[in-house]
Order: C-alpha cells, then structure tokens, then sequence
C-alpha cells in the first residue's frame, strides 16, 4: 500500500518514469501502522469510460495528473486515511560551476536531431539513453538542455538536487555514469554500494561540482488509516 500512498501524494517527475523508481523514499511516509508497509493488496479501479478513452492518448505526466486526485480519493474511501504534511530539510546538492569552468558546449538551435532520442512532454531538450561500449564508459547523452531542467530531472527523489550554477543558455554534453557493477575494491568481494546523485556521475568531467546543502522537502504524516473490506 505504501507504493499506493506515495504515488498519491508524491507526483514523479520524469526521472522517476524513465527509470521506474519511487517518486519519495519511503522513509518520508510517517506514521503509518506496519501493515500499510507489508501487506500486499490488489487494487482494481474503474474510471468512466469517457476518461478511460481519454488516458489512451495522454502522455505520462498527463495521465498522472488525471490519476493523482483519483488515486486519493479511493484512498480515503476504501481505507479512509486522513493524512497531512509537514515541511522538513533534507540532504540535498547544488550544482555549481567548477573552479576551472564549464567543458560543454552551448546548443545550436538548429542542429540536426539524432535517432533513438527520448522527448518528453513540454521539454525542449531531449536525452539519448545510456550508451556503452565493451571499454566505453556509460555516459547519457543530453541535448539542447538547460541546467535548470537537468537538475529538475535528476534531482527528485532520495537527494534533491537544485541550480546553482548561472548557467541560462542550452547545452549538449555526454554525463558519464560512474561504474558501480564492480566491487568497492580491488580485494573487496563486496558489491559498491548505491551512488546518490552527486556521486552517480562524474561532474567533474563537465567542469561542474556539487555542493551539499539543505534543502526543502514535506513529509506525509498519517493520522488514520483502516484495513479495507472486500468488494
């Protein structure tokens, strides 16, 4: 149920789409009894079929626009929670330029537009997933994007991450990911651990760095929930 919850009232952004993850940790649900964590459910939700008509041809952040509202509202009819939010801090990154300034090249607005690219609704710019070779470190390739929607895209989630930057004008550059399928060490068997934002990719590479900071956030608080009766 806490997959459920945390769609609900914790819209994903395109990031989380692309790469299926959780719009929220899961740590930002407080409150909840055990049973909302461990307990698994089947839910089947009917919409009026105009608006099932409709969805077919919406793109992802329309559909969840569409679906959010509804997806509490069933919430608070089948297991009538009453929840609020409360504004925290949390851990976060600023990204800012490099003492030895920026590596990445302005776009050019008409620049021919590759194959196998991913647009996503309203966005200018575009990414062209992971590319690797054999040797070849994996890098994504973004194009005609501005910092302010890279870090929108990359930072929600476990580790927000904001623009710091000053950076206005649109960029074309390959990210490289650091490479975590390898053990921590060379005479370490144990597998590296999980990379937050800031240490996923090699900024360095871009003449950018990230500089921890604080950063505002809201956690869901749950003042009641009940198990739900069968239909």
């Amino acid at each position: 149920l806490i997959r459920v919850i945390l769609q609900a009232y914790f819209a994903p952004s395109d990031a989380d789409i692309l790469s299926q993850q959780f719009p929220a940790p899961m740590d930002r649900l407080k409150n909840a009894p055990p049973w909302v964590m461990t307990e698994p459910y089947d839910i089947a939700a009917k919409v009026a079929p105009a608006t099932a008509d409709a969805m077919k041809d919406m793109k992802p952040q329309q559909w969840i626009a569409l679906e959010t509202p509804m997806l509490r509202a069933m919430l608070k009819e089948r297991f009538k929670l009453v929840a609020h939010t409360v504004p925290i801090e949390v851990q976060g990154y600023a990204l800012v330029v490099g003492k030895h300034g920026i590596k990445i090249k302005e776009a050019q607005p008409d620049e021919p537009v590759p194959q196998n690219i991913i647009r996503f609704e309203g966005n200018k710019w575009m990414v062209i997933p992971r590319q690797s070779g054999p040797d070849a470190t994996p890098y994504i390739h973004y194009l005609q994007i501005t910092m302010t929607e890279l870090t929108a895209f990359l930072g929600k989630g476990a580790t927000p991450l904001v623009d710091q930057t000053g950076l206005t004008g649109r960029y074309d550059f390959e990210l490289p990911i650091i490479d975590t399928s390898s053990p921590g060490g060379e005479n370490n068997s144990a597998p590296a651990p999980d990379l937050d934002v800031a240490h996923r990719y090699d900024w360095g590479a871009l003449g950018l760095e990230m500089k921890p900071i604080k950063v505002p956030a809201v956690n869901l608080v749950i003042d009641h929930i009940e198990r739900p009766t069968e239909n």
